[in-house]
Order: structure tokens, then C-alpha cells, then sequence
């Protein structure tokens, strides 16, 4: 409730009122969250898609998160998630290599990549090409070649 000129009780909340009373609550989720995710804690599980994963971050285990989650997964060696349906994913390799096929392009990754994708169809997959999803943007980077100089043009360090 916020007051008129004269001090009434008019019974208007406004976005700056709401936008408060949201601090507040996303501050009190974070006072009460677990605050860090424990590996050895974390039961591994089997999935449709996945040989072994963790659940490691997510608003159902009481982490205030817009919707994201953090997993961590072994893949097999041989193995394949097989088509993904989400709109979005990172994924940071700490070990081993392999590839994704992102949009009908492939992607090669090994340990210290790390790599955004989205669907993809598994149908006959070309060697990669390129670490850039056609002109648009960078899909793959590995940590031997990430920039370490903000001003540096990353097309330009394409090996």
C-alpha cells in the first residue's frame, strides 16, 4: 500500500514498491540458501540421456536461481546424449574429448573447452569447419585460446 500527496492509504502498489519487496525476498533466498554445492554429497543418478550426472545447483535444492541449473555428468567413452530438446546449455569440459553437432555442424572439444549449444539434428556429421556458428557467434573456445587482452579481436585468432 503507498499514500496520496496528503498521506491517504490508496491501496496502489507501483513497479518501485513490487521491485522493493522482490529484493528483499531474493536477499532473505540468499541468506537462506546452501551457498555451496558439495561434490561428495551429491548422489550420482542415471537419466534417459545421461550415464552419470549430479544435480549439483538448482531452485529444488534451495538454491534462488532464475531458472538455471548446474549439473555435472560423465559421458562414456563411445557414448551419446543423443538429441537435446533445450534451448540453451553450457558445457565446460574438464576431461576427456569428443564433439557435439550443433545446427548440422560439428564442434570438437577437449579438456579446458567449453562450448554453448542448442538443438541439433544427428544425421550425417562433416568434420568442423569452424568454431563460430556460421557468421554469428563464437559456439567453442578452448582455454589455450581464449584472449587474455580484452581489446583482441577473437575472429582473428582462428588457428
Amino acid at each position: 500500500m503507498v499514500g496520496n500527496a496528503v498521506g491517504r492509504d490508496i491501496g496502489v502498489r507501483n513497479f518501485y514498491d513490487e521491485w522493493l519487496a522482490a529484493d528483499e525476498r531474493i536477499e532473505g533466498a540468499f541468506r537462506n540458501s546452501p551457498m555451496v554445492a558439495r561434490d561428495a554429497d551429491t548422489p550420482w543418478v542415471r537419466t534417459r540421456q545421461d550415464a552419470k550426472v549430479k544435480l549439483m545447483v538448482s531452485n529444488r535444492l534451495g538454491f534462488p536461481t532464475m531458472g538455471g541449473t548446474i549439473l555435472t555428468g560423465e559421458i562414456p567413452a563411445c557414448w551419446h546424449t543423443g538429441k537435446q530438446a533445450h534451448r540453451e546449455e553450457s558445457l565446460h569440459i574438464l576431461r576427456g574429448c569428443g564433439f557435439s553437432v550443433i545446427d548440422g555442424q560439428r564442434f570438437d572439444w577437449h579438456e579446458g573447452s567449453s562450448l554453448q549449444t542448442e538443438p541439433a539434428e544427428l544425421a550425417s556429421i562433416p568434420s568442423q569447419a569452424s568454431e563460430y556458428l556460421g557468421d554469428g557467434p563464437r559456439a567453442l573456445i578452448h582455454l589455450e585460446d581464449a584472449p587474455t587482452d580484452p581489446g583482441t579481436n577473437p575472429r582473428r585468432m582462428r588457428r
